[in-house]
């Protein structure tokens, strides 16, 4: 995982999947935790890549770029409604009181 190579022409991009990959290595459980919110961080500006102005249109660009096959497509989306869900209800990205905390294991 180390060597990993992102393929991507957005240097930001790139940069922020780097540091998570970083991160995420660290034995020290809070700095995984760092990790998962620069994931969180780079999945809003891959949403934005394709329209930067219209996030539901760009992703939705790079859905169908990802897979010609419906119910495969469909699966996707699904997926990745439920990533922002995830982000926007728990304590990742957000801290206001009603976010559940994400425990630390």
């Amino acid at each position: 995982m180390k060597s990993q190579i992102f393929q991507t022409a957005d240097s930001f991009l790139y940069s922020m999947l780097e540091k998570a990959v970083a991160k995420y290595l660290s034995p020290i459980l809070s700095i995984r935790l760092e990790a998962l919110e620069k994931l969180w961080d780079a999945w809003e500006r891959i949403k934005t890549l394709e329209q930067p102005n219209d996030k539901k249109k760009s992703i939705s660009i790079l859905l169908d770029r990802t897979s010609k096959k419906p119910k495969f497509r469909k699966m996707l989306e699904q997926e990745a409604f439920k990533l922002t869900d995830i982000g926007n209800n728990f304590m990742i990205r957000y801290t206001e009181l009603n976010k559940t905390p994400i425990e630390l294991s």
